[in-house]
Order: structure tokens, then C-alpha cells, then sequence
């Protein structure tokens, strides 16, 4: 890994303070929030490095502002990935109530990150 190769990953309110983290760290190299809440849509454009997001879709609270931070991202021409995964809901990576869908998101999330961070495809 390199030195200089620092990535976050957040869940529920901590996926909230991932993409905190990534408006207010420019040194940041990946972040990746899961089911967790966007910020403010003006703080997004301040996003500097590709981030992954993953969402449940039986997550209403949720995914409810997902649209609109989506919106926002993309007009400010960010990289931001994002997978509404099928039938579970708000924290199903934690609660592994679908096991398939649970193994499905985390393998994304190591296949991203050693991507960004390692330099692996």
C-alpha cells in the first residue's frame, strides 16, 4: 500500500461523516459510504476523490436525499458509483439478513478500495 493512500468508509451515521470527510480532505484518496445520509448538496462539489456509495432498498429514510446528492455530484462532475442493492434494508451489511446481497456490496467495496488505494484491478 502506498504511503500517501488514505481511503473511509462509514455506515448509518458514520456514512454520513464519510462524505464529510471527503468535502473537507483534499489528501483523501476514496471514500465510501454505506446507507448513510448525504450532506448539504453545496458541500458535495467540494468532493475531490471517487466515492462509492452503498444503499438498501428498503430504506426509504435514506435514500429519499440520494437523488438529489446524486444530482448535485454529478453537476459538479464527481465520481460517485452507487448501488441500490435489492430487496434489504438499513444496515443489511451489519445484520447479514440476505446473506448473498451482504457478501455481494462488501466485495464491491474491497474491489473498489484496492483499486483507489492499491492500485489493484
Amino acid at each position: 500500500m502506498r504511503a500517501d493512500a488514505v481511503g473511509v468508509i462509514g455506515f448509518c451515521w458514520g456514512g454520513g461523516q464519510s462524505f464529510r470527510y471527503a468535502a473537507n480532505t483534499p489528501a483523501l484518496r476514496a471514500f465510501v459510504v454505506c446507507y448513510g445520509p448525504s450532506p448539504r448538496t453545496e458541500d458535495l462539489a467540494r468532493i475531490r476523490v471517487p466515492g462509492l456509495g452503498v444503499y438498501a432498498e428498503n430504506d426509504a429514510r435514506i435514500n429519499g436525499g440520494l437523488p438529489d446528492a446524486v444530482a448535485a455530484l454529478r453537476a459538479a462532475g464527481k465520481n460517485y458509483q452507487y448501488t441500490i442493492y435489492p430487496g434489504v434494508g438499513h444496515g443489511f451489511l451489519r445484520s447479514r439478513d440476505n446473506p448473498a446481497v451482504a457478501d455481494t456490496a462488501w466485495s464491491a467495496v474491497i474491489r473498489f478500495f484496492q483499486t483507489r488505494l492499491v492500485g489493484k484491478e
